[in-house]
């Protein structure tokens, strides 16, 4: 137990030890989606942050008494609207990227959402590109680098995440390319719905995707389908 004498009064990021183990698996259980491995690390560290912004706990990475007693305490949705704009601004903030080029700096910030330092060209980013719409809009404070994450949570009804059927601008899209619906074993892409036809096409804005005009891999505006092959979930934010 976190508040027990054998763990310290305030665990920070550095520290590895059972009293993290348990800080980790507490923080799963609100939602998050942490290797529970007794390393507070940067993932760990973001994770906290997280919960400490959606309890509206000061938010200093640092778990002292008032970040144990909530994560002990049942799991309620924030009583703020949250800032950016919310849900709303998802759409306008992802196309407003599109055209930025993967390994530039601007791709290259993208990280910090996930408390990445990476450059895009060493890693597949858009997961975390998605993170940073999220981080610039407020609209949930779930952040995560994998696809399976998003999925995974979304599904769970976590972090004001929830699957639709019924897609919309601004919408999360996440792709399983070799069917399964588990989204997992590197042949998963996610990206922000930009348009949807009557049928069973739509566009989407997607990070760390191939230009259609050609050259470097970036930010770009691709047209999908639901009928395609692939497995598609569509992620409502609200």
């Amino acid at each position: 137990n976190l508040n027990s004498a054998s763990c310290p009064a305030n665990i920070v990021k550095g520290q590895k030890s059972g009293c993290v183990t348990e800080l980790q698996s507490l923080l799963n259980h609100h939602g998050a989606d942490l290797a529970v491995d007794g390393d507070f690390g940067p993932m760990t560290d973001a994770a906290v942050r997280d919960f400490q912004s959606e309890k509206g706990l000061s938010v200093d990475g640092q778990v002292g008494p008032n970040t144990k007693a909530a994560l002990y305490g049942a799991v309620t949705p924030p009583t703020t609207p949250p800032p950016g704009g919310g849900y709303s601004k998802i759409y306008d903030v992802a196309a407003a990227e599109v055209g930025t080029v993967e390994g530039s700096a601007r791709a290259n910030s993208y990280g910090a959402a996930v408390g990445l330092s990476l450059s895009t060209n060493n890693y597949a980013w858009c997961a975390t590109f998605v993170s940073w719409v999220a981080q610039q809009t407020g609209a949930t404070s779930y952040r995560n680098s994998y696809v399976s994450g998003w999925v995974k949570q979304a599904r769970a009804g976590n972090y004001h995440l929830s699957v639709t059927n019924s897609p919309q601008p601004g919408d999360i899209v996440a792709y399983d390319w070799n069917g399964g619906s588990d989204f997992t074993g590197g042949h998963e892409h996610i990206g922000i719905v930009r348009s949807v036809s009557g049928g069973a096409g739509f566009t989407a804005v997607e990070g760390n995707t191939t230009n259609p005009n050609g050259g470097k891999d970036g930010v770009y505006v691709k047209n999908r389908s639901t009928a395609s092959g692939y497995d598609v979930v569509f992620i409502r934010v609200r």
